[in-house]
Protein backbone atom coordinates (compact mmCIF):
# COMPACT_ATOMS: atom_id res chain seq x y z
CA UNK A 1 0.00 0.00 0.00
CA UNK A 2 1.60 3.45 -1.32
CA UNK A 3 1.10 6.70 0.84
CA UNK A 4 0.78 9.91 -0.54
CA UNK A 5 4.51 10.89 0.67
CA UNK A 6 5.66 7.72 -1.70
CA UNK A 7 3.91 9.04 -4.86
CA UNK A 8 5.72 12.36 -4.14
CA UNK A 9 9.11 11.50 -3.61
CA UNK A 10 9.42 9.15 -6.46
CA UNK A 11 11.06 10.28 -9.79
CA UNK A 12 8.49 10.05 -12.71
CA UNK A 13 10.95 10.68 -15.81
CA UNK A 14 8.17 10.62 -18.26
CA UNK A 15 6.28 14.07 -16.84
CA UNK A 16 8.78 15.96 -14.88
CA UNK A 17 10.95 19.14 -15.90
CA UNK A 18 14.22 17.81 -17.18
CA UNK A 19 16.15 20.12 -15.14
CA UNK A 20 14.68 19.22 -11.72
CA UNK A 21 15.20 15.67 -12.56
CA UNK A 22 19.06 16.65 -13.71
CA UNK A 23 19.13 18.34 -10.06
CA UNK A 24 17.72 15.48 -8.45
CA UNK A 25 19.64 12.72 -9.97
CA UNK A 26 23.01 14.54 -10.31
CA UNK A 27 23.35 15.57 -6.40
CA UNK A 28 23.56 11.75 -5.50
CA UNK A 29 25.59 10.88 -8.35
CA UNK A 30 28.43 13.57 -7.28
CA UNK A 31 28.67 12.32 -3.64
CA UNK A 32 29.01 9.05 -4.38
CA UNK A 33 31.79 9.38 -6.92
CA UNK A 34 33.35 12.04 -4.47
CA UNK A 35 33.17 9.24 -1.89
CA UNK A 36 34.60 6.65 -3.98
CA UNK A 37 37.77 8.93 -4.43
CA UNK A 38 38.20 9.76 -1.02
CA UNK A 39 38.33 5.84 -0.41
CA UNK A 40 40.62 5.54 -2.95
CA UNK A 41 42.76 8.56 -1.50
CA UNK A 42 42.54 7.13 1.93
CA UNK A 43 43.54 3.59 1.16
CA UNK A 44 46.30 4.87 -0.70
CA UNK A 45 47.84 6.47 1.94
CA UNK A 46 47.41 4.02 5.09
CA UNK A 47 48.63 1.32 2.10
CA UNK A 48 51.25 3.33 0.66
CA UNK A 49 52.65 4.75 4.65
CA UNK A 50 52.50 1.20 6.14
CA UNK A 51 52.95 -1.72 3.66
CA UNK A 52 55.65 -0.09 0.70
CA UNK A 53 55.34 0.57 -2.74
CA UNK A 54 54.32 -2.61 -4.02
CA UNK A 55 51.28 -2.79 -2.23
CA UNK A 56 50.14 0.80 -3.20
CA UNK A 57 50.82 -0.26 -6.77
CA UNK A 58 48.46 -3.36 -6.20
CA UNK A 59 45.75 -0.91 -4.42
CA UNK A 60 46.07 1.11 -7.48
CA UNK A 61 45.48 -1.75 -10.16
CA UNK A 62 42.84 -3.18 -8.46
CA UNK A 63 41.27 0.67 -7.69
CA UNK A 64 38.89 1.25 -10.90
CA UNK A 65 37.78 -2.22 -11.13
CA UNK A 66 36.68 -2.04 -7.41
CA UNK A 67 34.82 1.49 -8.46
CA UNK A 68 33.35 0.47 -11.63
CA UNK A 69 31.76 -2.83 -9.75
CA UNK A 70 30.34 -0.92 -7.70
CA UNK A 71 29.12 1.99 -9.93
CA UNK A 72 27.65 -1.08 -11.45
CA UNK A 73 25.60 -2.92 -8.99
CA UNK A 74 24.22 0.58 -7.80
CA UNK A 75 22.68 0.98 -10.86
CA UNK A 76 20.70 -2.20 -9.82
CA UNK A 77 20.39 -1.37 -5.97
Amino acid sequence: MSTMKDNRDALDFGTMNVPLLFVKLFIPTLMGLIFSAILNLADGIFVGKGVGSDALASVNVAAPIFLVSCHLLGWFA
